[in-house]
């Protein structure tokens, strides 16, 4: 890709899916994430590389006749990339992506299994709580709160 940036910060949520790409990662294809973009400026692919993914966008801004979605990111070979965050954050697009590089490696994917990140989180903070409970005056914290 090439990229021209631009003063202005771009910063949404989004939402898509993977496209066939023909690449080492056309085990993603089809499957749905949600993030979102941040970027300064804007990308083209160059030639050579195809779109990674398709985005679902917001048509407020967009002529008439436009169907709310764009192609995004780039491809080429074993390389491929997007502005959006937080795609790993679903179990789905964390498996699809550890099942192509392990066949990339030549890795058995039914060896390699992902983490839900949402539930890890929830049982982060529960930790989190729990110790801060064991090491604190309880008691006294709900008599300030008026509890």
């Amino acid at each position: 890709i090439e990229t021209v940036f631009e003063p202005q910060k771009h910063r949404t949520r989004v939402t898509g899916h993977f496209l066939p790409t023909g690449s080492s990662f056309s085990e993603l294809a089809g499957v749905s994430f949600e993030g979102y973009e941040i970027h300064m400026g804007r990308s083209h692919r160059c030639e050579g590389a195809v779109p990674f993914a398709q985005l679902r966008v917001s048509t407020q801004s967009f002529p008439e006749g436009f169907d709310g979605f764009c192609e995004d990111g780039a491809c080429s070979g074993t390389v491929c990339g997007m502005y959006v965050h937080g795609i790993f954050d679903r179990e789905e697009v964390t498996e699809a992506f550890l099942r192509a590089a392990a066949r990339n490696k030549g890795i058995s994917p039914e060896e390699l299994h992902a983490v839900d990140y949402a539930a890890f989180k929830e049982t982060q903070y529960d930790l989190l709580a729990d110790g801060l409970r064991k090491s604190m005056d309880m008691e006294q914290v709900y008599r300030i709160l008026g509890m």
